[in-house]
């Protein structure tokens, strides 16, 4: 028997000593050499026993199995022994940030590591606690024995959680099965993710977002961010609204979004831009950075801006911010138009008055020179064409006064309809017999407070315009009248407007089927001297914008090239106290009034001697003033004292007004004739104050017209004189 035994126990240990040398798992292999050490001692000490040649006095074998006992203890306490990893759980799920509690099968707390224990109220958490009592308490909205068969998905969703220090945090428990050996249910590990201050980010996030799209979205801007692989990453409604398409429309382009947009666009933009703006994964500039007007079809101006994206964190690709600045470019144009115009104004008010002056003394010394050259001279001939020539000149002024915007002395309540129809005639004959002219003129329209030759002329230029634009071939122009605002035109590509529209008008429109404008010339047509023939002052249309400016009108402009322009004038109607002040002098018999003495006041010497020439020769006795002081300094010497007071408005120094203001406080039933080459000022203090002892005349003027004012104001004075007595 004890053969059997030796047999067994070598072979055993044969098994453990292979096991050592060709198992492949070194932990195995370290775990079968503490074994063999462990046969080998008992083994080693029982053969000594047995074989030894002398008897020894005891049988060591028993001393073999305790030092196996001793190496066996100290295996399993210091290397580990039977443990195929050097693993503790409990300093693993120690080291966790996330709370862990091991349950048992009745859900009672096994393990729960330093997280959980932190989490839960101080000592709650003790073995064989009841978990599920314990998560009903702190969260409510969770139990544990509810999520035990549900989806993981279902059960991983964030709680409301009291931790405790009765802090209130948010907990998404995640419950996952711990099995024993052969696949038997030991318990549950509940892991529980504090997600408090991730909600917190995504909320400061989506408050981010929120106000970053508000902003966005009120600055009206399209905002579109691309990779630099032509993926959309973000794409505002802006963006969509203008190409004038649904928002899921321009999404569902894709990556073919700037091969949509270049459809769009009139004109190509610079090759750069265009490069950029057509990228892809091999051509992409990351450095590229511009700002381009993209010139839709519509006529509208989009300003694009684009900018790299190179974040290290982030998307590398480009910002496209795009902005419609049609009415922003159109209000710059016409702010730097209006200040143009303004400045230009000024200049032709100043050279008209000069011109004026010298007409006057022109027009004055040529009648002068008439009357002394016998009536059948030559000379007759040559001082008639002075004088014709002169009042050409005029004329000329007055369009440089019709383009500075000076209004008209003359006012009187107009019906339009008539008008046309009153100078139809005339523009039968201005106008090329190739081309058809229709009238559709409304009846009965109220009755705009006008000057009646500025009008006539606005007329006059709108048609001749469009009979240059049909030119000589066949073609329509059709003049139509009518109360109220008139519809947009259907066709129209480019529109300008000049003014502001009344609220309360008649318009006059005149239709051309001519050659029409593009949107340079459009822009061009109301600049002084500009025209698209070739010879012509270019006057016509600027002297029309001036007199509408002192009418408080409008003008639109509708054009196609190739099609045709329309012309719409628009007037305010006003029936109220400018209808019933009038400005006119009815005078009473004639008076004589040669005698008389009259101060001419004016800072012009040519106007001053040829006045005191021509009226002298009328019998009349006139004093001279150089300027508005020294005119009341000659009236306060009664000596001199005039019957009337010829004053010019423009004067340095002391101007024409407030002299007139002087004279009222010296003087208040003195005769004043107010004079200048434009008459605002004058028209104004006369509708205020609607005196009959204040008179106004236009330069240039002809002697019997001076002649006739003076008379007027004269015959007014003579009247109160007598109705005193």
């Amino acid at each position: 028997m004890a053969g059997v035994d030796y047999i067994t126990m070598f072979a055993a240990l044969g098994i453990l000593v292979r096991g050592s040398l060709v198992v492949r798992d070194r932990v195995i292999r370290s775990q079968c050499r503490f074994l063999v050490a462990a046969a080998l001692i008992p083994l080693t000490l029982n053969m000594f026993y047995v074989l030894s040649p002398e008897p020894l006095a005891y049988d060591p074998t028993a001393l073999g199995f305790a030092l196996c006992c001793l190496l066996f203890l100290f295996a399993v306490e210091r290397r580990d022994l039977f443990v195929l990893e050097h693993v503790s759980l409990p300093e693993v799920l120690n080291a966790d940030s996330d709370a862990v509690i091991i349950v048992s099968g009745d859900l009672r707390v096994l393990f729960a590591n330093r997280a959980a224990k932190s989490l839960f109220a101080e000592g709650s958490l003790e073995p064989g606690a009841a978990v599920d009592t314990l998560l009903t308490d702190v969260a409510p909205s969770f139990v544990l024995s509810r999520s035990l068969g549900m989806p993981q998905e279902d059960v991983a969703r964030e709680h409301r959680f009291l931790d405790g220090q009765g802090i209130e945090r948010w907990i998404a428990v995640a419950v996952s099965p711990v099995y024993r050996g052969r696949g038997a249910l030991a318990g549950h590990c509940l892991r529980l993710r504090d997600g408090t201050l991730l909600r917190q980010a995504r909320a400061v996030r989506d408050e981010h977002a929120s106000v970053l799209e508000a902003v966005v979205h009120g600055s009206g801007e399209g905002l579109l961010v691309q990779s630099a692989s032509g993926e959309i990453r973000y794409l505002n409604e802006a963006f969509a609204a203008i190409w004038q398409l649904p928002l899921e429309m321009v999404r569902a382009w894709g990556k073919d979004i700037p091969l949509h947009v270049a459809k769009t666009l009139r004109d190509v933009p610079p090759q750069s831009f265009q490069q950029a703006w057509h990228f892809n994964v091999e051509t992409f500039d990351g450095e590229y950075e511009g700002i381009c007007d993209l010139m839709l079809s519509d006529g509208r101006i989009v300003e694009a801006r684009t900018f790299p994206i190179d974040a290290s964190q982030g998307i590398n690709g480009r910002v496209w911010r795009l902005m419609d600045v049609t009415e922003r470019r159109r209000d710059a144009r016409a702010m730097i138009r209006s200040q143009k115009l303004e400045g230009l104004g000024v200049l032709a008010g100043g050279i008209a008055h000069d011109f004026n002056n010298l007409l006057v003394a022109i027009l004055a010394n040529a009648e002068l020179a008439r009357s002394e050259v016998p009536r059948h001279a030559s000379a007759q001939v040559l001082l008639a064409d002075v004088e014709s020539a002169a009042m050409r000149a005029s004329e000329l002024t007055g369009q440089l006064l019709a383009y500075a915007g000076k209004t008209s002395f003359d006012r009187e309540d107009l019906d339009l309809s008539s008008l046309v129809r009153d100078v139809s005639n005339l523009l039968m004959v201005s106008v090329p017999k190739g081309i058809q002219v229709g009238f559709d003129l409304a009846q009965d329209l109220p009755p705009v407070r006008a000057g009646a030759p500025e009008v006539r002329q606005i007329v006059m230029n709108l048609v001749t315009n469009a009979a240059d634009a049909v030119g000589v071939d066949q073609g329509r122009i059709s003049i139509e009248t009518g109360w109220g605002k008139p519809p947009p035109v259907e066709f129209a590509e480019a529109v300008a407007v000049h003014g502001e529209p009344p609220q309360s008008g008649v318009y006059l429109r005149v239709l051309d089927t001519g050659i029409g404008m593009d949107p340079r010339t459009l822009e061009r047509i109301f600049d002084p001297f500009f025209t698209t023939k070739f010879t012509g002052r270019g006057l016509g249309l600027a002297a029309t914008l001036g007199i509408l400016e002192s009418h408080g009108g409008a003008l639109r402009i509708e054009t196609t090239l190739g099609t045709g322009t329309v012309f719409t004038l628009m007037l305010p109607v006003q029936n109220d106290a400018l209808g019933s002040t009038s400005l006119e002098r009815t005078g009473g018999d004639r008076v004589v009034v040669e005698g008389r003495n009259i101060l001419v006041g004016d800072d012009e010497p040519s106007v001053r001697s040829v006045l005191a020439k021509a009226l002298s020769v009328e019998g009349l006795v006139v004093s001279q003033a150089s300027n508005g002081q020294e005119a009341l300094s000659m009236l306060a010497t009664r000596e001199t004292f005039p019957d009337l007071v010829i004053l010019d408005l423009t004067m340095p120094g002391l101007s024409g007004l407030e002299t007139l203001e002087r004279i009222r406080e010296q003087a208040p039933d003195l005769p004043v004739l107010l004079s200048s080459g434009y008459p605002e000022e004058a028209l104004r203090v006369l509708s205020e104050e609607n005196s009959p002892r204040n008179g106004f005349i236009q330069k240039p003027y002809r002697k019997a017209r001076l002649l006739e004012e003076i008379e007027k104001l004269l015959s007014h004075v003579l009247a109160a004189e007598v109705e005193a007595r």
